[in-house]
C-alpha cells in the first residue's frame, strides 16, 4: 500500500508474471464502459473448511492522485452501484465469508472515525460483507459499520491487522479485529528477500550514500496544526525552482519522519518524495487559488503547505468560506480575477 499505482502503462507482461490476479471491481474502461481484461473484480478462495470471497475496490480519488498518462482511459467509479452487479454474483455464490480488499480508507480520531471507506460501508448495506480491509490513508483504524469490522493497519509494514473468526457458545459466528504493531527484533528476517535486496542495495548504494546537503537544524515531519519547517522549506524550494509567485505542497506528498541535522544524504530526500512526480508552473486565477486553499483547510488544519503567499482562515466558519485573507510575500492582496503563476507537483 504505497498509496499510489501506475495501471494504464504497466505492460501486459508484467502482469502476466503475477502470481496473484489484480483486484479491482470499480475500475472501468472509459470508451468501452467496461471492465478491463487485467481487473478481476472478485475472488472465492478457499482457507480451511471456509470459501471467502475477496472483491477489490480502489478509491475513486486515482483519477486525480496519479499522474493523468497513468491512469488514462480509465475511469474509478463510487459509490456501491459501480460494484452492485458484483456484490449480487458474490452473494448467489454463497460464500461462509465476503471480505472488500480497499486501497480506500479512513481516519479515526480517539473514538470518532471518517472517511470514504466508512462511507462506502455504510452504503453497502446490511450481509453483504463482513469484512473491510481497508487502505490508502496509512492510518491505524479498526472499527465497525453496523455489523462489518473494517481495518487498517496503518502502512509500510508497521502494523499488522488481524480479523478473527469465532464460534459463539450457541454455534453462531462472530468477528474479532485488532491490529498489532510490528518491530523489528520481533521478526525473523526471510532470507531469500534479504538476499534480494542486497542484490538491488550493491547497485544503489553509490548514489543513495551520496551526501547532497548539510543542515544545522533538524527538520522532522509532522505537527498538530499541520505546518512545520521541514514542509514550508519544501514548498519555498519548488517555488524557487519554477520561479512561481506560489507553490503548493501537498502534505501527503511529503513522506518518511523528517531530515536530522547533519549531513542528508540522496536517499533521505528520495524517502520524503519517493512518488516520482514532475514539478509543472501553472498559471492560474486568484479565484482558483482561493478554491485550492479553501481544499486544503476543509478539515480544519492545513492539509498543505505553500509558500509565497500567507493564508488567513476560520476553522469556525462553513466548509468552502474559511479563508478569510490571501496575501502575496509582498504584501499584496489575491485578486479573484487577476492571473498568478503556481508551482506543484
Amino acid at each position: 500500500n504505497s498509496g499510489s499505482m501506475r495501471v494504464a502503462s504497466l505492460p501486459r507482461s508484467r502482469m502476466a508474471e503475477s502470481r496473484y490476479p489484480w483486484l479491482s471491481a470499480n475500475v472501468f474502461d472509459s470508451a468501452t464502459g467496461r471492465r478491463p481484461v487485467w481487473a478481476v473484480p472478485y475472488r472465492i478462495l478457499n482457507a480451511g473448511s471456509l470459501r471467502v470471497a475477496v472483491i477489490g475496490w480502489i478509491t475513486p480519488e486515482t483519477k486525480t492522485i496519479v499522474k493523468a498518462e497513468n491512469v488514462r482511459g480509465l475511469r474509478f467509479a463510487p459509490g456501491v452501484a459501480a460494484i452492485r452487479d458484483v456484490l449480487d454474483e458474490v452473494k448467489a455464490a454463497r460464500p461462509d465469508v465476503t471480505i472488500l480488499l480497499a486501497h480506500s480508507g479512513a481516519v479515526c480520531d480517539s473514538t470518532v472515525c471518517s472517511g470514504e471507506i466508512l462511507d462506502l460501508a455504510r452504503a453497502l448495506g446490511p450481509g453483504t460483507v463482513d469484512i473491510i480491509i481497508a487502505g490508502h490513508t496509512h492510518r491505524l483504524v479498526n472499527t465497525t459499520v453496523g455489523d462489518v469490522h473494517v481495518v487498517e493497519a496503518r502502512s509500510s509494514g508497521t502494523a499488522l491487522g488481524i480479523v478473527d473468526l469465532v464460534r459463539t457458545p450457541v454455534g453462531r459466528r462472530a468477528e474479532e479485529s485488532r491490529v498489532v504493531s510490528i518491530y523489528d527484533d520481533e521478526v525473523t528476517p526471510d532470507t531469500g528477500v534479504a538476499r534480494i535486496v542486497a542484490g538491488y542495495a550493491a547497485q544503489t548504494d553509490s548514489l543513495s550514500h551520496r551526501e547532497v546537503a548539510r543542515i544545522k537544524l533538524p527538520l522532522p515531519k509532522g505537527a498538530e496544526d499541520g505546518q512545520y519547517a521541514l514542509g514550508n522549506l519544501i514548498a519555498d524550494a519548488q517555488r524557487n525552482v519554477a520561479r512561481a509567485d506560489v507553490a503548493l505542497m501537498n502534505n501527503g506528498g511529503i513522506r518518511g519522519t523528517g531530515l536530522a541535522a547533519g549531513p542528508v544524504s540522496y536517499a533521505q530526500l528520495f524517502e520524503l518524495s519517493p512518488g516520482q512526480n514532475q514539478l509543472v508552473r501553472v498559471t492560474v486565477t486568484g479565484a482558483i487559488l482561493r478554491q485550492g486553499m479553501e481544499h486544503a483547510v476543509e478539515s480544519g488544519t492545513p492539509s498543505a503547505h505553500v509558500s509565497g503567499m500567507t493564508v488567513r482562515y476560520d476553522p469556525s466558519r462553513p466548509v468552502g468560506h474559511r479563508v478569510v485573507d490571501m496575501r502575496l510575500s509582498d504584501g499584496r492582496r489575491v485578486q479573484d480575477r487577476q492571473h498568478y503563476t503556481l508551482a506543484t507537483l
